[in-house]
């Protein structure tokens, strides 16, 4: 798919995407027996306001901010419709998603549950349950899981490859896609060791180390090139 281009990779987002929104759909309606909205009762009941603010500084980090990636995807792109209504309808769409998908999660497995277990939407599947005959449903979320990842690792393997040969001064990324692939395979064998250390990693770290490329880099970006663009304006 990276060596075809982005339009295969769209091809492909456009052919999966309806059976992830069946997935998860159809997870949320055979879950709804056992959701208990006890489990998010008070409402934003919180001693302090910090606490709330960093979760909402940690789902701004991830997932929503890392639509920036988009930004070395999309580089070449000619088009007359505003990039800010495809980002913004985007962004709007997947936050729906991500709220229904966390307020399923809550119902079903109550705070301890979510917090607990390193994929809730996976051990909310295991508690479905319809008839004894329709049971385990581990398989939906493993789907979307599959599905996702694969169409966000081959984004941001074209992003990495076009990153590189932009820096480099190369016309062309498809040359160097192989040897970043193996490179980026031999990188997941040790950079963590498990499941656990990485939640860990996620959970510490990255918030604080990804701000620095998603946000304080692409705002240094966009003023230098807008410095750069009025000195070739008045020129």
């Amino acid at each position: 798919m990276i060596n075809e281009g982005i339009e295969v990779i769209a091809n492909v987002t456009t052919i999966f995407f309806p059976l992830l929104i069946i997935f998860i759909s159809g997870q949320i309606i055979l879950l709804i027996p056992k959701m208990n909205i006890n489990h998010i009762r008070p409402i934003l009941y919180v001693n302090e306001i910090i606490p709330l603010l960093k979760a909402s500084y940690a789902t701004l980090v991830f997932p929503f901010i890392e639509v920036i990636i988009l930004t070395v995807v999309l580089s070449n792109f000619n088009t007359k419709k505003s990039p800010y209504k495809v980002y913004l309808l985007s962004l709007l769409f997947g936050g729906i998603i991500v709220f229904t998908v966390s307020i399923m999660n809550l119902l079903v497995l109550g705070e301890d549950g979510v917090t607990t277990a390193y994929f809730p939407s996976y051990a909310s599947a295991g508690k479905i349950d319809v008839g004894k005959i329709l049971q385990r449903g581990e398989i939906i979320p493993g789907s979307v899981m599959v599905i996702g990842g694969l169409i966000k690792a081959s984004l941001g393997l074209l992003a990495s490859c076009k990153g590189f040969a932009k820096s480099f001064g190369c016309k062309d990324y498809r040359f160097i896609v192989t040897p970043v692939s193996l490179l980026l395979i031999n990188l997941t064998y040790f950079e963590f060791e498990g499941v656990i250390e990485y939640g860990e990693w996620v959970a510490t770290i990255y918030h604080y180390y990804a701000f620095l490329f998603v946000v304080i880099l692409p705002i240094i970006i966009l003023i230098a090139t807008e410095i750069k663009k009025k000195r070739l304006t008045n020129n």
